[in-house]
């Protein structure tokens, strides 16, 4: 009995040696399938990211026609006042005053809100318009309702030297009194268009009081 039961005993450790090597294959080829599946799905991953920027990139940034710059913002509390934007060496036809301003076709009290392409640029004519989008707070002449879109000289800098002889540029977040024409003697905001020279202002209630007054 000890003599089968030794042969008995070997041939069953034969037989684990045997099967050995099949497990140890098959457990490495376990972990190999785990390592290939983290891995794509960390490359799924990666890609949707990219995939997402992207996206970003296209609805944040992507037309040509928008302005290089991104307008920078501030608290309409903080704002200058006067006129936006003249340069000193600017040519003005008219020159503002309340009897002047009363002769322009638009004219309103508004937030500026968003900045895009210019609407009433005609192929070579020019002018370094963009349409300025304002929340309006009161129409004085030429419109209505509670939004505008007229296109202006770009947004300026905030932080500018004031020391130039140029009036400040304003931003996006500004309260401006503005006024202006029609470009191409239309009767839409498409071609309308807001002046400088005074005509297009930082809000403050006087002025505003002096705008009501004159287009009465």
């Amino acid at each position: 009995m000890t003599e089968q039961l030794e042969l008995e005993l070997r041939r069953l450790f034969d037989e684990d040696a045997a099967a050995a090597p099949v497990a140890v294959a098959l457990a490495e080829h376990a972990q190999r399938r785990v390592r290939r599946q983290r891995q794509v799905r960390v490359a799924w991953g990666a890609g949707l990211l990219v995939a997402a920027s992207v996206a970003g990139v296209a609805v944040l940034g992507g037309s040509e026609d928008l302005p290089d710059r991104v307008p920078q913002t501030r608290p309409p509390s903080s704002g200058p006042t006067g006129p936006v934007g003249d340069s000193g060496l600017t040519s003005c036809a008219f020159e503002y005053s309340p009897k002047t301003l009363a002769d322009r076709a638009i004219a309103f009290d508004g937030t500026a809100v968003s900045v895009g392409p210019a609407r009433s640029d005609r192929p070579g004519s020019g002018g370094g318009y963009v349409g300025v989008t304002f929340d309006v707070h009161e129409w004085f002449a030429g419109g209505s309702g509670t939004t505008v879109t007229i296109d202006m000289t770009p947004p300026g800098d905030s932080t500018r030297d004031e020391s130039s002889e140029s009036a400040p540029g304003y931003v996006l977040g500004d309260r401006l009194l503005v006024s202006g024409e029609h470009r191409w003697g239309g009767t839409t905001f498409d071609d309308a268009i807001a002046w400088t020279c005074g005509f297009t202002r930082y809000y403050d209630e006087e002025t505003a009081d002096s705008w009501r007054d004159a287009t009465r």
